[in-house]
């Protein structure tokens, strides 16, 4: 990692940098405006979001099996096409518990997170 790189990481923590690609200088230009409408008009459709919820419907079910079936002590939830899972036995109730719920991407894929993931 650069210096600029670790220095950028440290003053901004990269969860407290993402805007989810609305606003900006950038989010009002003819481009971003066109593929706004098509994608308004053409993609997320009634048609589609019938096909995407049941789609969610089964992504939801297939995860709680899983789940089910390994004795994982962890959660899914599911709002019409959007789902997530926690690796907590109960969803988080307040923004405080699901921010302590979450596993930080720098040691998201070592072993050594059993303190934060709840088996």
């Amino acid at each position: 990692m650069s210096l600029l790189a670790a220095l950028a990481e440290r003053e901004v923590p990269l969860e407290l940098s993402d805007v989810g690609g609305i606003g900006g200088t950038l989010s009002g230009n003819a481009l971003s405006l066109a593929a706004m409408r098509a994608t308004l008009s053409h993609v997320l459709t009634d048609e589609a979001f019938d096909r995407m919820i049941a789609l969610g419907e089964r992504y939801e079910a297939t995860v709680r099996e899983n789940m089910t079936a390994r004795n994982l002590r962890w959660h899914v939830t599911r709002l019409r096409c959007r789902a997530e899972y926690w690796f907590r036995p109960q969803p988080p109730r307040n923004g405080g518990e699901a921010a302590a719920a979450v596993v930080p991407r720098s040691t998201a894929s070592c072993t050594s997170t059993r303190s934060t993931v709840e088996s």
